[in-house]
């Protein structure tokens, strides 16, 4: 076990390196670690998992804080979300449909396909704002949009988590709204705090306080987090708390892309499908940017939105999103031809698709950036004007 998690370290940062060395993004690098250790008998142990929970719970409460909650309502936000949502669904619905009848090692049926073809409606929240920070796009308006986007997309597959599996908030849930009234108080702890290492262990109590919280009143722990430092959030010791928790959240998440890899290759038959999905998968820039200008939103933005979205659509959600690969949600009702090793393979599959997803779409991401070029805006402009 000593020498083990040195070998983990050691490969994750080669890896990383590499990765960044050839010009795509450390997190591709740690996705293929991931899967080099799995070469080597390596699995994800209980230390791992915690860290990259924890990851995930200080990546929610960050992006809170730098949140401004009333953009969500905007029409361009959640109706973007909700139409590419249903247009997702039917198509790779009726896809996956298609490929099990084709493929008998799928076996899916219409319950499976239906969960999976929900899961492939989503992008990856972790993704995207790890993706934007490395390129310096975190304050940008596209990235405000595209945040957006991500957290309607969260609060519907929590939504969606809570009705399939039974899991209805508890009464005690309103409970959390008593936070609204202690934002005086906490705002004054984090004056008292100051700047240093003080105000960083504040704000690890208060992400991981808060995840506890929710989930003990049905609410899962990483939307608690994410509603706390929505409330916290407008004010500078709440910007200086998040910029000082942002090294140890990227550190921690190094084992959530980790734990991806090492869940395993799947089959030869379910490579295929993940390589034709996550090359549809590219094509969803095509869905968002006609529905952004729609809703009013420059070509410019929608076109670097649409990009930011296209690179991040894998189905590496924090906990409450990743539907299927860790098993976090039970089918509605079991699936009758369905032997517990294919639904592992099921699992194995969307991990895969996410690995596939990522390769199409950094290259996606930098095609389209090109269109900040004003000959390119007015073309998009003209399509705007066609649709």
């Amino acid at each position: 076990m000593a020498l083990i998690e040195p070998f983990i370290i050691l490969t994750a940062l080669l890896c990383g390196m590499a990765s960044r060395a050839v010009g795509f993004p450390a997190l591709i690098g740690y996705l293929a670690a991931g899967f080099v250790l799995y070469e080597f008998n390596i699995s994800s142990g209980p230390l791992l998992e915690a860290l990259a929970d924890l990851g995930i719970t200080l990546l929610l409460f960050t992006i809170g804080l730098k949140l401004e909650p009333i953009k969500l309502l905007e029409t361009k936000v959640w109706g973007t979300t909700l139409i590419q949502m249903a247009a997702t669904q039917v198509v790779m619905f009726l896809l996956l449909i298609t490929l099990s009848a084709t493929l008998q090692e799928l076996n899916l049926d219409y319950v499976g396909a239906g969960i999976i073809a929900l899961a492939l409606t989503f992008s990856s929240t972790v993704f995207v704002i790890q993706t934007m920070q490395e390129r310096g796009e975190v304050d940008s308006s596209h990235s405000a949009l595209a945040i957006g986007i991500l957290i309607v997309q969260d609060l519907v597959a929590v939504l969606f988590l809570a009705v399939s599996a039974g899991k209805i908030p508890t009464v005690y849930a309103i409970g959390m709204l008593a936070i609204i009234p202690l934002r005086p108080l906490i705002l004054r702890l984090l004056a008292v705090a100051g700047y240093g290492e003080l105000l960083t262990l504040l704000g690890h109590a208060l992400a991981i306080g808060s995840a506890q919280l929710s989930e003990l009143v049905g609410i899962k722990g990483d939307l608690g987090a994410l509603f706390v430092g929505a409330v916290l959030a407008g004010h500078h010791k709440s910007k200086a708390m998040a910029n000082n928790l942002m090294q140890l959240k990227d550190l921690f998440l190094v084992g959530f892309f980790l734990s991806i890899g090492l869940g395993g290759w799947p089959s030869t038959t379910l490579i295929l499908v993940s390589i034709l999905i996550g090359l549809l998968a590219g094509l969803k820039p095509l869905l968002y940017f006609p529905l952004m200008t729609r809703f009013h939103t420059s070509p410019r933005t929608a076109v670097l939105a649409s990009g930011v979205l296209d690179l991040s659509s894998c189905l590496w959600q924090p906990r409450r999103t990743c539907l299927i690969r860790n098993g976090a949600l039970p089918y509605p009702s079991p699936l009758p031809s369905a032997s517990s090793s294919l639904r592992h393979s099921h699992r194995r599959l969307m991990s895969f698709i996410a690995s596939i997803e990522i390769d199409c779409s950094v290259s996606n991401h930098q095609n389209w950036r090109r269109a900040s070029n004003p000959p390119v805006a007015h073309v998009l402009s003209f399509w705007e004007w066609v649709g």
